[in-house]
């Protein structure tokens, strides 16, 4: 009976190894120069790379991606070898919620990178994306950690200045 159960957990290890991926959830990045492109996940196989990547915009307005998407990591291009989710060339109209999800597939990548960027044009590129899995999350796009308090505590008195009718009174 023992041998059963370890020749089972054997199996079942062994198995795991063979289908083995690294997730990496909401990467963390160094900077980026617009918010519309967000890379939610990034998914390292041995033979292929997946970036989810979520495109943000005004709903009911367009976006049109026009180049390919490229990640450049030690120094070398990788250009995508599959997308799904939006198409290149044309214009993407933004429903509702503001949003258009896409799996970008790459080629692999060398097991000792640490940090990826990627390019979808002059106008939407993420440089120094974690891939390590060892950072925090950056929700910041250019602020400093060391400002976010300042702000949020300007933005409570604001936001009370111009919500009490005797406050405005007195301007």
């Amino acid at each position: 009976m023992n041998t059963k159960k370890i020749f089972l957990i054997t199996l079942l290890l062994f198995s795991a190894s063979l289908y083995s991926q690294i997730i990496i959830e909401k990467p963390s990045y160094d900077i980026r120069n617009s918010a519309i492109p967000e890379v939610r996940n990034v998914t390292l196989y041995k033979d292929s790379t997946v970036l989810d990547v979520r495109f943000n915009y005004i709903p009911g307005w367009w976006i049109k991606l026009d180049s390919i998407p490229v990640i450049k990591c030690d120094g070398e291009s990788i250009s995508s070898e599959k997308i799904s989710g939006v198409t290149l060339g044309q214009k993407e109209t933004m429903p509702k919620c503001g949003f258009v999800d896409s799996k970008i597939t790459f080629g692999p990548l060398s097991s000792e990178s640490k940090k990826i960027d990627f390019y979808m044009s002059e106008t939407f590129s993420i440089y120094g994306i974690d891939i390590s899995g060892q950072k925090k999350v950056s929700d910041d796009l250019l602020m400093p950690s060391l400002y976010h308090g300042v702000w949020k505590r300007l933005d409570r008195k604001s936001t009370r200045l111009n919500s009490s009718p005797r406050s405005l009174s007195r301007m």
